[in-house]
Formats: structure tokens, sequence, C-alpha cells
């Protein structure tokens, strides 16, 4: 859940960060907005990914930065699909952004 560095001195041999990893949901409906939820209880950043990132956003807790599919996939090594099966052709384009994401997907038909 957490990425920490150790330092190299001496003087110091914790842990020199403690920065939650980021995750992003693709998507902005429902089921979404409740692996949001869990995550920001699991002490996780999110990022989620959005046709309309403006709308979508006062359904967001604040501490959620909501964007477009383009923008969370680039903030992100875990990609959550939380859209519906009729739209994966959009995922098509973001094919090179997510070669090196790992992907969990939720068919939501």
């Amino acid at each position: 859940m957490f990425h920490c560095g150790v330092s190299n001195t001496p003087a110091d041999s914790g842990p020199s960060c403690l920065v939650p990893t980021t995750v992003a949901v693709l998507g902005s409906g429902d089921f979404s907005r409740g692996i949001t939820i869990r995550l920001l209880r699991s002490g996780f950043r999110v990022v989620v990914g959005s046709r309309h990132p403006k709308l979508a956003s006062h359904s967001f807790p604040h501490v959620v930065d909501v964007s477009h599919y383009e923008d969370a996939i680039r903030k992100s090594n875990i990609v959550f699909l939380a859209i519906h099966r009729e739209h994966y052709s959009v995922l098509w384009d973001l094919k090179h952004l997510m070669a090196a994401s790992t992907e969990i997907q939720y068919p939501l038909n």
C-alpha cells in the first residue's frame, strides 16, 4: 500500500518517506464511487478517470482527483476498470498508457 524509501545514512535507518500508493479508477458511476470510498478508507490516493470529469467531480469526496481517462492512467500503476462493456472501445486508444499498468476489471453488465 505504501512505498517507502530507506535512507543510506547510518544515523537514520528508518524509512525516509511514507507516500500512499495512487490508484486509478476508470468510470464515475455508482460502482466506481464504491471502489473509490473503499480505497480511500484503506489509505490509498485515488484518481478517477471519467469521460466528463467536471460533472463527475461533484459525486466524489474533495480528496479525489477526478480527471480524464488519460490523466488518471498516467498518475497510477494500478487501474480499476469500472466502466460498462459498451464503453470498452474507449480503452483501445489508451492501450499504450495501460501497457505498464496492472488492470483490475469488473464487468458491469
